[in-house]
């Protein structure tokens, strides 16, 4: 099978997703970075990964070009998705989703994964730094977004036929809650109840 990873990637995360995607894929694989005025030729491919970053909810001028281009040629072979964003909270990933890409898209996709993010200030353009910058100073127990490479490699699965389609996603765990002082810490007691209550689940 000859498969084509049709990236876009702004500050390299995708990118390194794309790059990652490919080792895990069996048979002829080639990779394509999206950019202006430049499409590549689908024929002759079985089957087309599209990867592409997410900003304040919309995908890159380059990969919405690319999916307006051509989705009557994805439709008419196999075709998977992959998002990098900062928030992979399921409802988020699946706005991001319906946003962006057609129903008929979404339905013929055989996966759909998203891949987490990085956060490298020193990359990011003046006005993505000052926003980027805002929210961290808003959200400061959050830690910082990683790329999820098991994800990567659960993506890969449905796509080799290893993993049931749909299972490319699993739930994160939570991050430990951050006490700023004694006062906010649970006690023995509540920790004992509540890990009681997870087990039970």
């Amino acid at each position: 099978m000859r498969t084509l990873i049709g990236y876009s990637s702004v500050y390299g995360t995708t990118e390194k997703c794309a790059l990652e995607l490919k080792e895990k894929l069996s048979g002829e694989v080639e990779l394509f970075r999206l950019v202006k005025k430049k499409t590549p030729e689908l024929s002759g491919y079985d089957r087309i990964i599209f990867g592409c970053p997410v900003y304040m909810g919309k995908l890159t001028k380059e990969g919405a070009r690319f999916l307006e281009l051509c989705e009557g040629e994805l439709l008419e072979r196999e075709f998977a998705l992959f998002l990098t964003c900062s928030n992979v909270g399921k409802k988020t990933f699946q706005h991001n989703l319906d946003y962006n890409f057609s129903f008929e898209l979404l339905e013929h996709a055989k996966a759909k994964g998203c891949f987490g993010g990085e956060l490298e200030l020193e990359k990011l353009h003046f006005m993505h730094r000052m926003l980027t910058k805002m929210i961290r100073a808003q959200q400061a127990e959050v830690p910082d977004p990683k790329i999820l490479h098991e994800r990567i490699g659960y993506f890969a699965e449905v796509l080799e036929g290893v993993r049931e389609a749909g299972t490319e996603n699993p739930p994160l765990p939570k991050p430990e809650p951050v006490h700023t002082d004694e006062a906010s810490k649970p006690s023995e007691e509540e920790n004992g109840e509540e890990d009681s209550a997870d087990r039970s689940e």
